[in-house]
């Protein structure tokens, strides 16, 4: 239907999708809000608290237009109310909604990029100082002109969420494993999903009548609903991120292009030219799709490259920057489970090997060689589950961030040497030699227990892995550092191996030969 007088404003439904919409995007926010505060792990916690932002953000700022729409006068008939915005040109309370909705929506940006920068901190904070100049020239230029304050808030705020929050979730995917980096392309969609609500729901969009007004509650309903989906769907469908990439990367690509192009015909059929501010916000979506179809390129190929890498068994892993971002999504309750199940199973063990070491002392009776050789075995096997137990939940801890570090000062000389003893029968077996390059003492001040586990992993793998020559432990001073280093005779890795190194429950044994361990003591010491 079309207005006889003024373009259509609002109708019963438009206003009813928009309320439910905002209602849904502001639970949406609220739920990721609740997820964060769960979150045990500092980073996880952070990133949750940026995504939520988003929803509540761009609801806020919906609401405020909702609201600001109410203000224009007109005439209600056939359950359609068409108005002149005309009419509201220099109305205080029609400012003061549309002002609140830029700030609103500025925040958005300036949030999110601020829970990336304590994360990855290598920016400096420039993101965030950027977004932040913006809200406040916003802010200033509100309460000398609403119409300097509408211009920043179509040039300036729209294209710094347009390239920052794209960008940093561009981020995110590339510095995640391969197994995550479909999550954020969900995040992605639905942030173009909430753009797309949010400029259809603006006068000038409005003014065109082109698009339905109930497309634009749609979009941001049906960005809320991408934005949860990887929280609520189990993890093997979110699995093939090449997949989900390609098909969004059209779809918004496609939705992008089909608004841009009957923007300008319907322009073009109601005046001879387009109007200049119209030229400018034209030219800025077509420079948004750009970069976007840019990014959407970037992280394809990311992913192309990854795939081909692991098909050849040559996957190299950059541990500085695998930091797995995304990986809280698809197994958040990983951690949990193996803290819980190793708890459960360290409790029986550790009464199996007390009463053991009881019958092998003789407490509860005399017992033969026999016997005395079944028992032994049972109590190394025991110790050897509890060690793995006891790995497994370190693991645990490390994950959540809950390793406790006690430090103290004590001589790592002297503490090496208590360690080399502890391997004299197994050298002495093997007929290995062992020697240290050391100072006489050397007192420091660090985490006594976590010290020595480390260089029990390290001095324990190379007497596991040397059959013949020698072992040398070296400790070297730099100028505000200490380096120890454990040398082996032992074969060696080979480059195609190196990958799965510090990686938990990954063992790298010659082929025909099995060597014990848990695969955990490399991934625990760095």
């Amino acid at each position: 239907m079309v207005c006889d007088n003024g373009v259509m404003i609002w109708d019963p439904l438009e206003r009813f999708l928009w309320g439910s919409a905002i209602a849904i995007a502001l639970v949406c926010g609220i739920y990721f809000i609740r997820i964060a505060k769960k979150r045990e792990v500092f980073n996880e916690r952070i990133i949750m608290l940026g995504l939520a932002s988003l929803p509540l953000g761009f609801a806020f700022s919906l609401l405020f237009t909702y609201f600001q729409v109410l203000q224009v006068e007109g005439d209600f008939s056939n359950n359609i109310f068409c108005g002149n915005y005309e009419s509201v040109v220099g109305l205080e309370i029609y400012d003061l909604f549309g002002v609140l909705s830029y700030i609103s929506f500025g925040l958005v940006g300036t949030f999110f990029v601020l829970t990336y920068d304590i994360i990855v901190k290598h920016t400096k904070f420039l993101l965030t100082i950027i977004s932040s100049v913006l809200i406040v020239i916003e802010i200033i230029f509100a309460f000398y002109s609403t119409d300097i304050a509408r211009v920043v808030f179509n040039y300036f705020l729209i294209l710094e969420l347009v390239f920052f929050i794209p960008f940093v979730l561009f981020l995110y995917t590339k510095w995640s494993h391969f197994e995550f980096k479909a999550v954020s392309s969900f995040f992605f969609f639905g942030f173009i999903l909430f753009m797309i609500s949010l400029i259809l729901a603006k006068s000038a969009h409005k003014e065109l009548n082109i698009f339905p007004l109930i497309l634009g509650p749609l979009f941001l309903i049906a960005g809320c609903c991408f934005f949860i989906f990887p929280i609520i769907i189990g993890p093997k469908v979110i699995s093939r991120p090449l997949i989900y990439w390609v098909l969004f990367a059209i779809l918004t690509i496609t939705l992008l292009i089909v608004i841009t192009i009957l923007d300008i015909i319907e322009l073009l059929s109601n005046q001879e030219e387009i109007p200049s501010d119209w030229i400018i916000f034209l030219t800025t979506f077509v420079v948004a799709i750009i970069y976007v179809s840019i990014l959407f390129y970037l992280v394809t190929k990311n992913i192309h490259s990854e795939m081909k890498s692991m098909s050849q068994e040559t996957m190299k892993e950059d541990e500085a920057y695998k930091a797995d971002f995304l990986a809280m999504f698809t197994r958040p309750q990983q951690v949990n489970f193996l803290a819980s199940i190793s708890h459960e199973l360290r409790t029986p063990l550790t009464s199996i090997i007390g009463f053991t070491r009881m019958l092998l002392k003789g407490r509860i009776g005399d017992i033969n060689e026999e016997q005395e050789k079944q028992l032994n075995i049972i109590l190394n096997s025991a110790n050897h589950l509890h060690e793995l137990i006891t790995d497994v939940m370190d693991m645990t801890k490390i994950e959540i961030n809950k390793l406790n570090i006690r430090k103290e000062k004590f001589d790592l000389v002297k503490e090496l040497i208590n360690l080399k003893d502890t391997f004299n029968v197994a050298i002495n077996e093997k007929g290995l030699e062992l020697f240290m390059d050391t100072p006489e003492n050397l007192i420091i001040y660090n985490d006594k227990k976590r010290i020595k586990q480390i260089l029990l992993n390290l001095i324990g793998n190379a007497v596991k892995f040397t059959d013949k020559g020698k072992i040398t432990i070296k400790i070297r001073l730099l100028k505000r550092e200490i380096a120890i280093s454990v040398k082996d005779t032992g074969p060696g890795i080979q480059k195609e191996e190196l990958n799965k190194l510090f990686k938990p429950f990954s063992r790298i044994v010659e082929p025909g030969k099995y060597k014990e361990g848990s695969g955990l003591g490399l991934h625990l010491s760095k």
